[in-house]
């Protein structure tokens, strides 16, 4: 079957798998919006892992949230718990008999090509290596993957393109949880931030040990930031860095707030909700590559970003007004005179001529 045979009229429940990361899933709002768009009186539902569901909870975008957890989460001691678990929500999912699942991988994905697969919809559309008959088989709107270097947000968009779904201005978007929101105003009030207050947030976690930024760095960014009387949020991964699951910055955060000149507000982050809700509040950010950049994108606040081995081009912070500093495959190679000029250019005047 291809596309041409699709009457969208027939098209009342859309289901979109995104299972991977935060940025990653933040990076398919902008097609789920158009869907919703184009099929006004259709219902979407997404398919995550509870890892990242919390950034589509609560969206209007999304109808309804379907959630398991992936083995290497550490919430199953076994693969066949993982299993069985992902069994019973495919099995919920094909109770609803979907009209259309779309997995909104930019890539050929085994895994979710089986989840499309047993979700029993009609139409499955998805990403499929070039040559190789075995994946085409899970999807009946099987789309080869090309090797165009592009955003992430538009490898997503060209899925879509090919059911009639056109690509307007739509930028990443993402839910404000109001009670997160409320309890980050506390906390800042009770650190000495008042209305009208300038908030620079500085994210220094990152997955990958090249994409990161030496802690005394960050040090500096912070001092540069006070010395103009901007007051500084520092952001960070909870947890140990010796935790082999989720390793955290604990002990970095606690080294800058210790070696700051001024003192900054450290503001730990226990859920995505919470990191939604205090970004919320700032006004520029200054981070490393991973899923809080893409929630500042989808806040519209500018952004100076710190590069190691990942492609900007891919996953930069998407659309205007931010900027992103990358020399090599290390983001170590990346001076703290070149991120400061950055910051600079994004500042407002009256910070200008302190």
């Amino acid at each position: 079957m291809r596309s041409e045979l699709l009457d969208k009229s027939t098209i009342k429940k859309i289901l979109v798998i995104r299972n991977d990361n935060i940025g990653d899933l933040i990076c398919t709002t902008p097609m789920i919006h158009a869907l919703k768009k184009r099929f006004k009186d259709a219902s979407v539902s997404v398919l995550v892992n509870r890892y990242n569901k919390e950034a589509v909870e609560g969206s209007e975008l999304i109808d309804e949230c379907f959630v398991y957890d992936k083995l290497k989460h550490g919430r199953h001691k076994s693969r066949l718990g993982a299993w069985l678990e992902l069994y019973r929500v495919i099995a919920e999912i094909k109770k609803r008999e979907f009209d259309l699942v779309i997995s909104a991988r930019s890539s050929y994905s085994p895994s979710v090509a089986r989840m499309a697969y047993f979700s029993g919809s009609k139409w499955r559309l998805g990403y499929v290596p070039v040559k190789g008959v075995l994946p085409r088989f899970f999807y009946n709107i099987p789309i080869a993957v090309e090797g165009k270097v592009c955003h992430e947000v538009d490898k997503v968009f060209r899925l879509v393109s090919h059911i009639g779904i056109k690509k307007d201005d739509e930028g990443l978007i993402i839910n404000i949880p109001e009670a997160e929101r409320k309890n980050a105003e506390d906390y800042l009030r009770e650190n000495g931030v008042k209305k009208g207050d300038y908030l620079a947030a500085m994210h220094i976690s990152s997955r990958r040990p090249e994409n990161r930024w030496p802690v005394d760095r960050f040090i500096k960014i912070g001092n540069f930031f006070t010395e103009k009387g901007i007051k500084v949020v520092v952001l960070w991964m909870p947890g140990d860095e010796t935790n082999p699951l989720h390793p955290g910055d604990d002990e970095k955060a606690e080294m800058i707030a210790q070696k700051m000149k001024g003192k900054p507000i450290l503001y730990r982050t226990e859920s995505v909700k919470g990191l939604i809700g205090i970004l919320s509040l700032c006004r520029l950010m200054v981070c490393l590559d991973g899923g809080a950049m893409h929630i500042a994108t989808a806040l519209k606040m500018p952004i100076v970003a710190v590069f190691g081995s990942t492609n900007p081009v891919v996953w930069g912070p998407y659309g205007d007004g931010h900027t992103v500093i990358k020399k090599g495959n290390d983001a170590k190679e990346i001076k703290v005179s070149e991120v400061m000029e950055a910051i600079s250019r994004k500042l407002p005047k009256r910070f200008l001529r302190v």
